[in-house]
């Protein structure tokens, strides 16, 4: 997904969890709880997520954090 807006980068204790507004291939958009891990992703940023759907209909997302630190916190 592509994120379109990070919240709690303007913590000046650098404590607050990092939300992103990230936006799905499918133009539906979700938020979620970013790594702590630097460098963190940017507003642009293409992140990694993965997807889980059960069998009862619910869908969760997740911020991918080993492809992101594998490919060096590049997208």
């Amino acid at each position: 997904g592509q994120l379109l807006e990070v919240k709690g980068e303007d913590d000046p204790d650098k404590k607050a969890f990092l939300v992103g507004r990230i936006q799905l291939p499918d133009g539906k958009e979700i938020k979620l709880v970013l790594p702590p891990q630097q460098p963190h992703p940017k507003t642009g940023d293409r992140v990694p997520l993965i997807y889980e759907r059960y069998d009862n209909g619910k869908e969760y997302y997740f911020f991918n954090n080993l492809s992101w630190v594998s490919s060096g916190g590049m997208p």
